[in-house]
């Protein structure tokens, strides 16, 4: 999904590589292709040793002798350094923004799945209590007919007036 979101910034990296190639191949065969014992035989051997600075690859069979072709391959390298860090921290961000996506969309599911239980353990729960109103309320009185009351104590009128003295 990242590479099918980045395929602009791929797609411009691997141009700019590709400019980048033969722009500084060109440039390193025409100065160097003069020199004795140079690896600089063709323009394509050029390129081949600018893909390898541009990428920072750099296998070593041969390299620039003068010192405007030194000047080339330090400009070449810093361009290669550049070019590759450019898109990257796009790619990076769109795996990124793909992440935390997919990181909402597994926390809605989570969450909907926890409602569904919560709400499938309600409802057993609300029939298990109209079940249990249900069977106290079809079930026989007890040993009281009414309900108990307290014994006699005397006080009855001050807890029922206030006072013994005072009624209403």
């Amino acid at each position: 999904h990242t590479v099918k979101t980045s395929w602009k910034d791929l797609g411009l990296l691997f141009l700019l590589v590709g400019m980048g190639m033969l722009v500084f191949g060109s440039l390193e065969y025409y100065i160097e292709n003069e020199e004795d014992d140079t690896g600089f035989t063709s323009i394509p051997q050029g390129m081949w040793w600018a893909v390898q600075t541009l990428t920072s690859l750099g296998y070593g069979d041969f390299a620039p002798t003068t010192f405007l072709g030194k000047i080339i391959g330090s400009c070449c390298g810093v361009c290669g350094v550049l070019v590759m860090a450019l898109p990257i921290p796009i790619v990076v961000d769109n795996f990124a923004d793909y992440y935390s996506e997919q990181k909402k969309l597994e926390a809605k599911e989570l969450k909907r799945e926890a409602q569904a239980r919560q709400a499938e353990f309600d409802a057993q729960a609300k029939n298990i209590a109209e079940n249990g109103l249900v069977g106290t309320l079809a079930s026989k009185p007890g040993a009281f007919s009414s309900p108990p009351m307290s014994p006699p104590d005397g006080l009855a009128r001050l807890r029922q007036n206030g006072t013994v003295e005072n009624k209403f």
